[in-house]
């Protein structure tokens, strides 16, 4: 298999049919660089790139330094200039001078937006690496960056029965192949849209769907096909049909060691199936037919009389069942596992429409009662703290009560949320059993209602062995720490909670949780006058969509570090169409003969009192070097 891993990695990073794990050292990703050099260390080995550069403090990156660390799959649309990376269960959608970026759907403020620089593309190394799950450290004395990523691989699926029919496949998607006997299933996710098998010890062949978002054409996936062929010697492209005559572009290719054939489908669904066959030139005459034998079967059809079924879809509602946590229960087939692989004991799972607004989404968190604490205790310590981080002109909130769920008591709340004019609906549930605790928590529309409680129903689980899992603490709800920054740059001093990620010059802090954003920039030397923070405020209007804007007006001094600082500050929310609506905030704060502003940014729906009580605290810990 290591001889076809060349090849394999090309249709990875074009297309993304299968896994990876790159790095020199088992289980590790590495990129570490200084700023300024254009050699950088990627997995052990030195790599020339187009120089790493900082802009107000985001250091950008070649968008190869992360295809290749990472071993991301990257779609580049060349007539939007939009950037689709990705990586595991995580999906990043860029744009070339967009500060917005999408992460699994979901809108994220960047700090710096991606450029084009000598034909390259350079991204922001710090928002994509840690949406990717790993840890950037910057070192003040060498000015050495470093990108680290632990990897765990995850756990393989039971292989195919061995009393096998004659085809395998999947009811849910409506697709069937032949099977052999030296064919395994290695990987299959949780809603099944990604398939690995083995064939020998040589031979490897994925079965992938993906969305098609930009709503690419069938002569576009031909050119995209010919565009990574062109890379190895090309055997051949055709248009053919399947058996029941369905069409698909066959492109077949091969260097010295290896041959692929790679199959793409364009669905009404609106998918693109992929169908690849990664196979070494070693492989025997009579073996290699076989396994194109069984490529050439693949089709949109399925009988399950002579079918060994993957899916176990039933009703429309596909089993999670998760055998470390000894526990199961049923959610709707559509929706996707988004769950953090670093946190063994969270589960997240979503759907999103095609204006990128939230479906239905469910997620499971399971913990070690360490302190013996009580369901309802952790339900209201949550519904206390959901009450303050949210805002109150968007959601209400319900009573904690009672249910049965599984064989336990549970403690729940129930809240409701309108975002855009959708209106949503939860049930946010809490029990204890046998040593552990469990939060399951279930958002739909609201004229969705009823499937919070199918999910209910189908909730089933046992007592959990310590020794399989270990210590899972929770997290806690206490006032939290304050980290002292100091910004030798621009000359400055701030308090942020230590949870806070900032940027590698400390010009940019975020709370990733609720997505709050402040920033900071010096300007020229001089005093601003009301009239000039006027002019800055006019001039951002242009380019936002903007539905309230606050005047101009002067900062109380008590709210300042210093009764020698004076400015001004200003406040409006900016929307967009089938998006989400921002606060955006700015003060210009007077220090000296010097002029600073602070950019503040927060998503409407974390526009809450606790949450400007954190930006007024920053605001007023600001002082100058």
């Amino acid at each position: 298999m290591k001889k076809i891993l060349a090849l394999t990695l090309a249709l990875l990073l074009m297309f993304g049919c299968m896994s990876v794990v790159f790095g020199d050292e088992p289980g590790k990703i590495e990129i570490s660089f200084k700023v300024g050099d254009s050699i950088l260390n990627i997995n052990g080995k030195s790599v020339e790139v187009e120089t790493p550069y900082v802009v107000d403090g985001v250091t950008l990156v070649p968008l190869r330094v992360i295809t290749e660390a990472f071993g991301a799959t990257v779609d580049w649309a060349e007539d939007t200039q939009k950037i689709t990376l990705t990586y595991e269960d995580v999906e990043i959608v860029l744009q070339i001078d967009n500060i917005n970026a999408y992460v699994n759907g979901q809108k994220q403020a960047l700090l710096y937006p991606p450029q084009i620089k000598n034909e390259k593309t350079m991204v922001p190394l710090r928002f994509i690496t840690e949406t990717f799950g790993a840890d950037v450290q910057y070192d003040d004395k060498t000015e050495g960056i470093t990108v680290i990523k632990t990897l765990t691989p995850p756990p393989s699926p039971p292989p195919i029965v061995p009393d096998r029919k004659a085809f395998v496949g999947d009811s849910y998607y409506n697709w069937s192949m032949k099977q052999s006997s030296d064919l395994e299933l290695s990987y299959r996710t949780f809603d099944g849209r990604e398939n690995d098998f083995a064939l020998g010890s040589d031979t490897s062949l994925s079965i992938s769907f993906g969305d098609n978002t930009d709503n690419i054409t069938f002569d576009a996936l031909k050119g995209k096909a010919l565009e990574l062929a062109k890379n190895f010697t090309l055997v051949s492209q055709k248009v053919l049909k399947t058996k029941s005559g369905i069409e698909y572009i066959s492109t077949q290719f091969r260097d010295s060691k290896s041959y692929a054939d790679f199959r793409s489908f364009l669905r009404p669904s609106g998918d693109i199936v992929t169908i690849a066959l990664f196979m070494d030139l070693s492989t025997s005459a009579e073996d290699r037919q076989k396994y194109v034998d069984i490529l050439d079967s693949f089709d949109f059809t399925m009988s399950k009389d002579d079918t060994d079924d993957l899916s176990d879809v039933t009703d429309g509602m596909r089993l999670f069942d998760q055998k470390d946590f000894k526990i199961e229960f049923r959610l709707p087939a559509d929706w996707r596992d988004k769950s953090n692989k670093n946190r063994v004991n969270v589960f997240y799972f979503s759907k999103y429409d095609k204006d990128g607004m939230l479906e239905g989404r469910g997620n499971l968190e399971i913990y070690s009662n360490e302190d013996n604490d009580t369901a309802s205790a952790w339900a209201a310590e949550s519904l206390t703290t959901a009450k303050k981080e949210t805002n109150s002109d968007l959601c209400t909130f319900g009573e904690i009560k009672s249910m049965t769920i599984g064989s336990a008591t549970a403690s729940y709340y129930q809240y409701e949320v309108k975002i855009n004019n959708i209106n949503y609906i939860a049930d946010d549930i809490y029990w204890e059993y046998e040593g552990f605790l469990y939060n399951l928590s279930v958002e739909v529309r609201k004229n969705n209602e009823s499937l919070i409680q199918k999910v209910i129903d189908s909730v089933n689980f046992e007592a959990i062995n310590p020794d399989d899992v270990g210590i899972l603490s929770k997290p806690t709800n206490e006032d939290e720490a304050i980290s002292t920054i100091n910004n030798t740059s621009i000359g400055f001093t701030v308090g942020v909670p230590a949870s806070w990620a900032y940027d590698d010059v400390k010009e940019n802090f975020s709370d990733k949780y609720n997505e709050v954003l402040v920033s900071f920039m010096k300007l020229k030397d001089g005093h601003y006058t009301q009239q000039d923070v006027g002019n800055i405020l006019s001039s951002i209007q242009k380019n936002y969509t903007v539905k309230v804007t606050k005047k101009v007006a002067a900062i109380n001094k008590a709210d300042l570090a210093s009764t020698s600082y004076s400015g001004f500050m200003f406040e409006f929310s900016e929307v967009e169409k089938n998006s989400l609506t921002y606060y955006i905030s700015a003060y210009v704060i007077n220090v000296g003969n010097s002029t600073y502003v602070i950019n503040v940014s927060i998503p409407l729906e974390s526009y809450s009192d606790a949450n400007k009580e954190i930006v007024a605290n920053i605001i007023k810990s600001f002082t100058v070097n």
